[in-house]
């Protein structure tokens, strides 16, 4: 029987071809014009669960856009891993700024480019294709795995947290996977432990009943958008800026692949520095981030 790795190898092309479908489906939560497009990728994906061998296969309904859940639960005395993702979209306005329709993939220097080529279809079909490679190839997982995609993270979940409330038994593991995230480079992985959380709240102000003139009254009444921003300034520790600065610190610290030396304050533990001179760590002081050549991922 072949390997797992073989069994990627082998079905390489008939994944992209795959993933181009998966990708020209417009399926972008935050217009209602598309809605029965979430809806389409929603089978997508539960009909690419049951190709790569998980069972109990459903769409389930949350009120919003619908959630595809699927399972492998044989394995036992093992810990049960979660797999999430999400197969909705942002829009694509500008439309003007694309060299190609958005919905129409195109392979480019072994890169796809499309809406949702790296956020999140292509990360989220990663973890398929790999439970259908184990399955194939060992006819079984190490671990029990149930996979959970959305189709409403591009609009803030607004009815996961009721959904997830009223299914905890189905969604019950031991930890959570998601495919929602990046690599450090092209040929090594990353593993992120914790990200930002999101708040979304509206906050009214009521001032004067009419427009005053700034001249006479800016002193006496205060305008509304003062009234709004000091509140959320209040949020923001006093010493932020020293602790950016400190970040920015220790991230220059790091430029190791540079040759830039840490100060005797901040001096590497010489066991890890072969790892950091691994990934050919950099940060330049504008912290470009996003200055590569492209955001779709290799075809390897």
């Amino acid at each position: 029987m072949a390997s797992w790795k073989t069994y990627l190898e082998e079905n390489q092309d008939g994944f992209l071809k795959q993933l181009l479908e998966f990708l020209s489906i417009p399926s972008i939560s935050g217009l209602k014009e598309h809605k029965e497009d979430v809806k389409k990728a929603a089978d997508w994906v539960a009909a690419r669960l049951q190709t790569g061998g998980l069972e109990n296969v459903r769409i389930l309904p949350t009120g919003g856009h619908p959630v595809v859940y699927g399972d492998w639960l044989h394995a036992p005395d093992k810990p049960t891993i979660l797999i999430y993702g999400h197969f909705d979209t942002q829009p694509v306005d500008p439309l003007e700024l694309w060299s190609q329709p958005p919905f129409e993939p195109a392979v480019a220097e072994e890169r796809v480019y499309a809406r949702g080529a790296s956020d999140d279809k292509g990360n989220m079909l990663a973890p398929i294709l790999a439970l259908e490679a184990l399955l194939n190839s060992q006819e079984k997982l190490p671990v029990n795995v149930k996979c959970f995609f959305e189709g409403q993270e591009e609009i803030g979940s607004p009815q996961l947290p009721e959904f997830i409330s009223a299914n905890r038994e189905l969604l019950a593991c031991d930890l959570i996977l998601s495919a929602d995230g990046g690599q450090w480079d092209e040929d090594q992985p990353a593993l992120t432990l914790a990200l930002r959380g999101l708040c979304a709240l509206q906050v009214d102000v009521q001032a004067a009943r009419g427009d005053t003139h700034s001249g006479t009254f800016g002193g006496t009444i205060m305008n509304p958008i003062h009234a709004l921003v000091r509140p959320w300034i209040r949020c923001i520790p006093h010493r932020a800026r020293l602790r950016l600065k400190a970040f920015m610190m220790m991230c220059v610290c790091f430029r190791i692949s540079n040759g830039l030396r840490s100060p005797k304050f901040l001096t590497m533990n010489p066991t890890t520095r072969p790892s950091w001179v691994s990934m050919n760590f950099s940060v330049n002081p504008d912290i470009q981030l996003m200055n590569g050549p492209g955001h779709g991922p290799r075809l390897k």
